[in-house]
């Protein structure tokens, strides 16, 4: 069996590889122009891939999948798999595993951030060279302005949480999910009425987590 990891080496630790090492033998591809080029994952050997996004150009398509002969599953260190032909992989009985909610906190601070580097105008004073220029640079306060909210997921809540804490109006459309702490709209009322929209819905492509202010 081989285990072929689209990561850099350095991402593992030595015990981490030593433990690998009794499954299989390990193969490191640590590029994206090596995973372009690797004969590895066309060998006739049986294989497990673990693919990090960035070596792998977010895609793993049907037709790569074909192309990789006794393929006996596919490890994703993501929490988002639909970069990923997961149906394909499971019409073939491959096993896909992702990593649910690792990352919520990480996204959903980093999208806090952004809303509050678009409310203080930082992406202009950056291109002024930090100068500023208080005409063009005033910034909005933050409490008690609406966030709009789409897709109450793990991100989208841990997003709300953070913005009722710091002041803000919570309200969301989500297509299952209901939370009595803050207030339900329709989609489009929701959308025009926000101050700050925030985009954590799970779609058929990818795993949408930005931000918008208005």
């Amino acid at each position: 069996m081989k285990i072929i990891i689209a990561d850099k080496k350095t991402s593992f630790t030595d015990e981490q590889i030593s433990l690998l090492e009794t499954k299989g033998d390990v193969v490191f591809i640590e590029t994206n122009e090596e995973w372009k080029n690797t004969k590895e994952i066309f060998s006739e050997d049986e294989k497990v891939l673990a693919l990090d996004p960035g070596v792998c150009d977010w895609s793993f398509s049907k037709d790569l999948i074909d192309k990789v002969p006794n393929l006996k599953g596919v490890c994703l260190p993501t929490t988002s798999y639909t970069w990923v032909d997961g149906e394909y992989l499971r019409k073939k009985n491959i096993p896909l595993t992702s990593v649910p909610k690792y990352s919520t906190e990480s996204v959903a601070e980093h999208a806090i951030f952004l809303m509050l580097a678009v409310s203080k105008k930082l992406p202009l004073i950056i291109s002024n060279g930090w100068k500023l220029d208080w005409d063009k640079h005033l910034g909005y306060e933050i409490k008690g302005k609406r966030m709009g909210i789409i897709g109450l997921g793990d991100i989208g809540s841990r997003i709300a949480e953070l913005g009722k804490n710091i002041g803000m109006d919570v309200y969301y459309w989500s297509r299952k999910i209901r939370n009595e702490d803050y207030t339900y709209l329709e989609l489009d009322e929701l959308i025009k009425t926000s101050d700050y929209l925030f985009l954590t819905i799970l779609n058929n492509d990818c795993l949408i987590s930005s931000s918008v202010a208005f």
